[in-house]
């Protein structure tokens, strides 16, 4: 099967660089030759290649055969690709690798014998996949190792590294100890073949007898334990998922019901408007026409909003009536005549003051709605803060997802974190982020900053490897 790939050096760490295979979006189907149509860079060859990386694939199993291509391999990373299984037998190809990195993945189970032999293995990363159980001694043996990542997964979550600059949470011994002491029992024995989650499995049995309510397809359960690691985790995720299978089930006879319910709801409310606009679409035209002239018109404005030495006449009663903000801070001062806003520019309020009067919304520049989400969050204008954000989203991207994400964590607003937060994974797919970076911009800076030094640098070298082959 030929798979199209793209070759380029990859900063592993400051002090080495590997020549890569990065294969995008692919389907990989199980027990197939694979053959590489990527043209390289740089006069390089399939013997320079130590590092193959697949992100964003399909893949049901490790790929076979890639050291038989690629013979020179010591780095292997299959990233958020579907992968959920991973035996001893799988990776019995790069028992000589340095690197494996299975991040991002649906892996749930990692046997003990699965890097048996791996003597120069030094870093591992299974963040981010579903692992619920780990034998305790799959690290055994492992002498060389320098890096391990378990971080964000249901039952086990904890990174460690040699490299100060990395913030591990742990020694190797101490990473070693939890696992012994999480998925074992007093006598040693792993813990998953039995006590820790015979609860759970018992749990499931009593929730699929009901939920199938004697119709003969009753899930049988044995309570004793079982005579190894396998078959008891095998059992309890055969029980899990019949048990899910019945809830999505469930799920989707709700979810039909809400669909259907909010159908409804809008017919209603669609029907209530037409009857409103029917009854009353003189008087609503008038009085947005009448309150629109008194905006131009200084007769009876009884106040003053100030902004950088511009002054607004303005009528107390509508900043009361539009602005909650303004209302507190009139009612606190009921003889003040004047009132001046800083941090609000002074073509942003004439923006605000506008929608106020006449409930036109604003139209502005892209990188200008956010200033616009801000005022109208200080001034408390609901309506207009949820128009701002509309905007903000429609124009969002990679160039100023950075921007967006330090507004919405400043103004603890989820969605404009996560849709920011999400342009920038697009923006840098090689950098990995972590789902808790969201919530902190400068660390986000940082770690795009870092990269963009280390692709400058790679540009460097780059250019010099070919000043080098011209010169040879």
């Amino acid at each position: 099967m030929e798979v199209f790939c793209e070759y380029s050096y990859d900063p592993c760490e400051a002090s080495r660089v590997f020549y890569t295979c990065y294969i995008n979006e692919q389907n990989i189907p199980e027990n197939t030759e694979l053959k590489f149509t990527g043209e390289h860079k740089y006069g390089n060859t399939n013997n320079d290649v130590a590092e193959v990386n697949f992100s964003s694939c399909n893949i049901t199993k490790v790929p076979q055969g890639l050291t038989k291509v690629f013979p020179n391999l010591i780095s292997l990373s299959i990233c958020g690709s579907n992968l959920k299984d991973l035996k001893k037998n799988d990776l019995a190809e790069y028992k000589n690798f340095e690197i494996l990195g299975f991040a991002n993945n649906c892996i749930e189970f990692l046997p003990g014998d699965l890097f048996e032999g791996f003597e120069l293995l030094n870093e591992i990363s299974f963040v981010g996949n579903k692992l619920q159980a780990i034998t305790p001694n799959i690290l055994d043996g492992l002498n060389n190792l320098k890096q391990v990542d378990f971080s964000n997964n249901p039952k086990y979550t904890k990174f460690y590294s040699e490299d100060p600059k990395n913030l591990g949470n742990g020694t190797l011994q101490s990473v070693k100890a939890e696992l012994r002491e999480q998925f074992c029992n007093n006598s040693g024995k792993p813990v998953n073949v039995g006590q820790r989650f015979e609860d759970e499995v018992q749990a499931l049995k009593i929730t699929v007898q009901n939920l199938t309510q004697g119709n003969g397809t009753i899930l049988k359960v044995k309570a004793e334990p079982p005579e190894n690691a396998c078959s008891k985790f095998k059992l309890m995720q055969n029980a899990n998922q019949k048990y899910e299978d019945e809830i999505r089930a469930l799920k989707r006879t709700v979810l039909n019901l809400t669909v259907e319910n909010q159908a409804l709801k809008i017919s209603q409310a669609e029907l209530q408007h037409e009857i409103q606009a029917l009854n009353a679409p003189v008087i609503q035209k008038g009085v947005h026409s009448d309150i629109k002239k008194i905006l131009q018109d200084d007769n009876f404005k009884d106040f003053q909003i100030v902004i950088d030495d511009q002054k607004f006449n303005v009528h107390k009663f509508l900043l009361t009536a539009r602005s909650p903000t303004l209302a507190d801070i009139l009612l606190n001062n009921p003889h003040a005549e004047s009132l001046s806003l800083v941090e609000i520019s002074v073509n942003i309020f004439e923006k605000i003051l506008k929608f106020l009067y006449t409930d036109e919304y604003p139209q502005l520049e892209d990188g200008k709605y956010l200033h616009l989400f801000s005022a109208a969050d200080r001034l408390k204008i609901e309506e207009l803060k949820d128009f701002a954000v509309e905007k903000v989203l429609e124009g969002l991207n990679g160039d100023n997802a950075v921007e967006v994400l330090g507004f919405g964590n400043k103004y603890a607003h989820r969605q404009l974190r996560l849709k920011a937060f999400e342009e920038i994974k697009k923006k840098w797919p090689r950098i990995e982020f972590f789902d808790d970076w969201a919530f902190e911009t400068e660390r986000v800076v940082q770690v795009i900053e870092l990269y963009k030094q280390k692709e400058e640098a790679l540009k460097k070298m780059e250019e010099k490897f070919k000043d080098m082959k011209a010169n040879t």
